[in-house]
């Protein structure tokens, strides 16, 4: 058999302890603590103001000015600067854009509606041609191809000393031949015309007159008995066709009467013509309205 171990009890001890208060234990007086918090620079607020103000200052030289950039670009007055210089800027490239479309259409237009002049001297006493005549090259190379183009001949005529009346017309004769063989007569047109009237005899020209002494430069005596004339002679041309057809190559130009020459032989009487500066010029015909059947 077992007996059982009897539990201590603490009734005796607080029975004593009621009855003499004195068995109570005094305790021990607590002391404070005193939480010493230490922390790290690195979590000082003033240190790390330092440092932001050290990082600032020392990147000062690049972030002032991005910053200005940046106030300056986000600013009104610098948005409207902005939209105006973009207007500027296209209303240039428009600008140069269309002077270069101008100044193309106008060497074009010019191209091909410019005249082509060429100038000769008239010649005369050839057995060939009685006449005096002038057989001039044409530059082929600045003839459009298939533009029509109108014959225009100026010449500087010598102002007769007899009356027209006396001396009667003549003939002005013009030949377009061919390129590749210039006897072969491509075009040709004739018209007759009148010498121009003789100066009337004044008395200011028997006598002295002050221009007799200046200097041909201020006044020449040849300067009136020089009489310009302008025939058109052949209208709607094709010098240089591209489908069939001659292409002109030299323009023969003949002025006078051919008749006077019927008397005259070897030796005789002949015709005392003065050489004078001859210009045809052919210039691009106007587009002729379509004619109806």
């Amino acid at each position: 058999m077992s007996s059982a171990v009897p539990t201590p009890s603490l009734e005796p001890y607080l029975r004593a302890r009621a009855v003499n208060p004195s068995l109570i234990p005094s305790r021990p007086p607590r002391t404070a603590r005193h939480h010493v918090q230490t922390t790290t620079t690195s979590d000082d607020p003033d240190f790390l103001d330092f440092l932001r103000g050290l990082l600032q200052l020392a990147f000062a030289p690049v972030i002032v000015p991005l910053r200005v950039i940046h106030q300056t670009l986000t600013s009104a007055l610098s948005f409207n600067l902005a939209l105006k210089l973009a207007m500027l800027g296209l209303l240039t490239i428009f600008s140069a854009v269309f002077s270069v479309m101008a100044v193309g259409v106008f060497w074009y237009a010019w191209g091909r509606g410019s005249p082509v002049q060429v100038e000769g001297w008239l010649q005369y006493g050839s057995r060939a041609y009685r006449t005096p005549y002038s057989l001039i090259p044409l530059p082929v190379d600045r003839f459009l191809e298939d533009v029509k183009y109108d014959v225009h001949v100026e010449m500087e005529l010598v102002r007769p000393a007899r009356g027209a009346e006396e001396m009667g017309n003549f003939m002005l004769s013009l030949e377009l031949r061919s390129n590749r063989n210039a006897d072969l007569v491509i075009f040709s047109a004739a018209q007759p015309s009148l010498p121009p009237p003789s100066l009337p005899a004044s008395v200011l020209s028997a006598t002295f007159s002050p221009t007799m002494i200046l200097p041909p430069i201020f006044a020449s005596p040849a300067q009136g008995n020089v009489v310009p004339l302008s025939k058109e002679l052949i209208q709607g041309i094709t010098p240089k066709p591209t489908l069939g057809g001659e292409t002109a190559g030299s323009v023969f130009v003949s002025i006078g009467r051919e008749d006077s020459f019927s008397d005259a032989v070897d030796g005789g009487p002949q015709c005392n013509v003065q050489p004078r500066e001859l210009a045809p010029a052919l210039t691009p015909a106007p587009a002729a309205p379509p004619s109806s059947a």
